[in-house]
């Protein structure tokens, strides 16, 4: 697999945003786009300034349109002559999580998955140092309820970049043991999300990256985001990544 998560760690990529996923020719309801530069960029540009904020990028949607997007700020602030635009690609941590969340229940729509069947049923390979993740199922990983815990390292400093990442990552989870049981709880895990990525890879039969470029961001036209740090475009990533 190739992305992070916030903590996909051994997901060896960091995940690139588009902010703003469609051209400014697009825009429609210019009427809102005047209105929104009027009355909210002054409000974005005073914050970033009290704030100390290096830079972000906004787009505002009304009706499945970009009626307002704008970049702020510096995209380097070393060189300081490149500032952030409606392109610039920022490290998206945890907002990966719906990509894996959506994924799931494309395949759920497919048939390829149960959302009550156990994540054994999909990873023979998946356990832990509890007999009990034997009954964890698919759903309670994407509700954080599956009981797992969370990452405590990870692993920054060393990208995994094959296809074989997910899946060594899940095989070296068999020392870990379950916080409390199984659908009993809530609690945010990161480790579970990274067991998803391995699930949606071997029911798709292709990489989690590749899987989330075919049917999420190549169809809405998301043409410079990336999950694969390696193929971002260098001139458009947000130097603080």
């Amino acid at each position: 697999m190739s992305f992070i998560i916030h903590g996909l760690k051994k997901t060896v990529t960091v995940a690139f945003f588009l902010v703003a996923v469609l051209d400014q020719g697009r825009l429609s309801a210019q009427g809102s786009a005047g209105r929104y530069q009027n009355e909210l960029q002054p409000v974005i540009e005073k914050f970033i300034q009290q704030q100390e904020i290096p830079g972000l990028a906004i787009a505002v949607i009304e009706n499945d349109n970009v009626v307002y997007a704008h970049g702020f700020g510096l995209q380097n602030l070393i060189r300081k002559d490149e500032p952030i635009t409606t392109r610039s690609l920022f490290h998206m941590a945890s907002i990966t999580k719906p990509f894996v969340a959506t994924s799931i229940m494309q395949l759920v729509e497919q048939n390829k998955i149960d959302l009550d069947s156990p994540v054994v049923a999909y990873l023979p390979y998946f356990r832990l140092a509890d007999a009990r993740y034997k009954i964890i199922t698919v759903r309670q990983m994407v509700t954080h309820t599956s009981g797992m815990p969370d990452v405590d390292d990870y692993e920054w400093n060393k990208p995994q970049y094959n296809d074989g990442a997910l899946e060594r990552y899940v095989r070296s989870l068999s020392n870990f043991r379950l916080v409390f049981p199984p659908g009993a709880q809530f609690r945010y895990s990161n480790m579970a999300f990274e067991v998803l990525g391995d699930v949606i890879a071997k029911v798709s039969g292709e990489s989690f990256d590749d899987y989330v470029q075919h049917y999420i961001l190549a169809p809405v036209g998301m043409k410079d985001s990336t999950l694969l740090y390696r193929q971002a475009n260098p001139k458009l990533v947000e130097a603080g990544t």
